[in-house]
């Protein structure tokens, strides 16, 4: 049986992938604009526009800037403190972070100081797409991937739950209710030690969860996956479903853990 569960799973996991990584085609746009020249950015007495401080004790990100490539980074104008342009991949781990120089009327502009490379991240074409753009040193901006910019000041919107035609009947039990009911997905568990499972990944591939700002969110799940169980028991926890300005969309679940003999 756990061979069986554990193909299924496998052939799911793959599906959903292969239907990710799936190109809808060329993303056409219909206007371009170039960014300022650094002699613009830059003036006599410094950077206009410099990394102002914000005594914010709550992670305070202001922009967002989603890819359209599948599994490629996207960027942050985080405003915690001191400015920052940050980097980070699909597993929403940093990858580089860029010291803010200006916002123009058409880019934000950044620089990663440990490879002298200027960024330039779009904030003309709110809501639709626009092409970023690099530059090295000594040389002009080059046109870099597609992005779009979102800005999310002030956003108090938590994550929500959109209406998935293909989700199993926990997930209407669930909108009904309020919880997930996981009792008939595992018989028991007959391993030495056996460990709670971890139900983040059925939970985002049918509850559908979105945000308006926010593609990557951050999922914890209490109890833990990999909780030792010790005996059967019946067990009630939850999966926090966090954006990247802190708001929260809690999921309810249950579940009745039946140990082997």
């Amino acid at each position: 049986m756990k061979k069986v569960l554990t193909t299924l799973w496998i052939v799911t996991m793959l599906v959903l992938f292969d239907s990710c990584s799936t190109e809808d085609g060329p993303t056409s746009i219909e206007t371009e604009i170039m960014p300022m020249e650094l002699s613009e950015i830059y003036t006599p007495n410094g950077i206009v526009g410099s990394s102002s401080l914000n005594k914010n004790s709550n992670p305070n990100i202001t922009k967002v800037w989603n890819t359209t490539d599948y599994g490629e980074s996207r960027f942050l104008l985080d405003e915690t403190n001191v400015k920052t342009i940050r980097e980070r991949d699909v597993l929403n781990n940093e990858i580089f972070t860029f010291r803010f120089l200006r916002e123009g009327p058409n880019f934000i502009y950044g620089i990663d100081d440990s490879r002298e490379l200027y960024i330039a991240l779009p904030i003309w074409n709110a809501g639709k797409n626009a092409h970023a753009y690099f530059r090295e040193p000594g040389s002009s901006w080059v046109q870099w991937r597609i992005f779009k910019y979102s800005s999310c000041i002030n956003d108090t919107t938590k994550p929500t739950i959109a209406s998935n035609p293909d989700a199993p009947l926990w997930y209407e039990q669930y909108r009904r209710d309020g919880f997930i009911n996981f009792s008939n997905m595992i018989l028991c568990l007959g391993e030495e030690n056996p460990k709670l499972l971890d139900y983040i990944p059925a939970t985002r591939a049918y509850l559908n969860i979105t945000d308006n700002c926010d593609q990557d969110l951050t999922f914890i799940q209490t109890p833990a996956p990999g909780t030792i169980i010790t005996q059967s028991q019946h067990l009630t926890g939850q999966i926090r479903v966090i954006d990247d300005n802190s708001n929260e969309l809690i999921v309810r679940f249950y579940d009745y853990i039946r140990l082997c003999n």
